[in-house]
Order: structure tokens, then C-alpha cells, then sequence
């Protein structure tokens, strides 16, 4: 017995610790989240900060001093460069969902904050292309070669509206994370979507 209640000594101790570590954890995440919201907001005033003086800078683009042309000019490069700054800043923050992303899931943030994270989701992506395309070939096959069924028929066409509804909102998701996805391409599979959805209520 007494080794019994060194053990539940032990875990008590163990216990209130993890109680602490998890305290900690929940304690950062709300000091992240009060973070990137006072950087966005940051993003957001540098950006109109640095529209009014360029705007106050348009007022000396007629100098005749060359020293002052010089000096607008360079100006002008820094405040480019601090814009691809704040763009590549806002890259790692949160941000407001696209309205398909917003009917589809709601205000679910889908930001993804690290580079490892957003290069993990796109291998997602491209495995889960290459995995169901495979089956729904398969799929096909079988339909080919089998007495037709229109069971299977149906369950081949609820698979293609599946497949391309998550292809959808997974791009969508991809988009949202600054991924170069070419908008025809997205809207192909939003026009297939919306064909094969027709093709199994038929």
C-alpha cells in the first residue's frame, strides 16, 4: 500500500504540472491571438500611413533641384520596399475568409501561420488528388467492364460531386494561403462541380 500511495504522490505531482504547462500553452495562445490582431491592425495604419506621404510626396515631383529628385526618389523605393514588407508580413497572420470559403465553412480561420504548414497542406492536396483519381479511374474501369448497374452509376457520380466539392474548398483554402493557384483553374472545378451534381440527380 504505502508503494501504491508513492505512486499517486507521484502522478499528483506529474498532474499538476501538466496542469501548469497547459495553463502556460492556453495563456500564449491568447497572447498570439491579441498579437496578430494589433499586427493587422499595425499592417493595416502603415499602410494608409505611407499612401498620405506619398501623397504629400506628389507635391514636390516638380523640383528643379537635383538633390531633392535624388532624395524623392529613393524615398519612393523605401516605401515600396516597406509595402512588399507588410505584404510578406500579412502572409503569416490570420486572415478573412473568401466569400466561397465563408458559405461553405463560416468564419472558421483557415490561415495557416508557418511556411511548414502551408507546404504540408499543398502535399495534402496534391496526394489526395493523385489518391482519388486513381480510385475514381478504377471506378470507372469497373463500370466499363461490368452489366450496368445504376446503383453503381449513382455512387460513381456521388463520388465525382464529392471529389470535386472537396477539390474546391480545398483550393479555396490554398488561395486564402497565398497559393499561386490560377483562377481558371478553380472555377474548372467549380463548372464540374456543378455538372457532375446534375449528372447524378438526372
Amino acid at each position: 500500500m504505502d508503494k501504491f500511495r508513492e505512486s499517486v504522490e507521484a502522478f499528483d505531482s506529474e498532474f499538476a504540472d501538466f496542469e501548469q504547462k497547459h495553463f502556460e500553452y492556453t495563456s500564449l495562445c491568447e497572447e498570439i491571438r491579441s498579437k496578430q490582431q494589433s499586427c493587422l491592425h499595425d499592417i493595416k495604419h502603415y499602410r494608409l500611413y505611407i499612401q498620405m506621404l506619398m501623397r504629400q510626396m506628389q507635391a514636390f515631383q516638380d523640383t528643379d533641384d537635383i538633390h531633392e529628385a535624388v532624395e524623392l526618389a529613393v524615398i519612393r523605393d523605401r516605401f515600396e520596399a516597406k509595402k512588399l514588407i507588410l505584404s510578406e508580413m500579412e502572409q503569416s497572420l490570420p486572415k478573412k475568409n473568401r466569400l466561397y470559403l465563408n458559405v461553405v465553412l463560416g468564419a472558421v480561420n483557415v490561415s495557416f501561420t508557418t511556411k511548414q504548414e502551408k507546404f504540408a497542406y499543398k502535399n495534402n492536396y496534391e496526394n489526395f488528388k493523385i489518391i482519388v483519381s486513381g480510385i475514381m479511374a478504377l471506378f470507372a474501369l469497373l463500370l466499363y467492364i461490368c452489366p450496368p448497374i445504376r446503383l453503381m452509376d449513382s455512387l460513381f457520380h456521388f463520388l465525382l460531386v464529392w471529389y470535386y466539392c472537396t477539390l474546391t474548398i480545398r483550393e479555396q483554402i490554398l488561395i486564402q494561403n497565398g497559393s499561386k493557384i490560377k483562377g481558371w483553374w478553380a472555377t474548372y472545378h467549380f463548372i464540374l462541380t456543378a455538372l457532375t451534381a446534375v449528372m447524378l440527380i438526372w
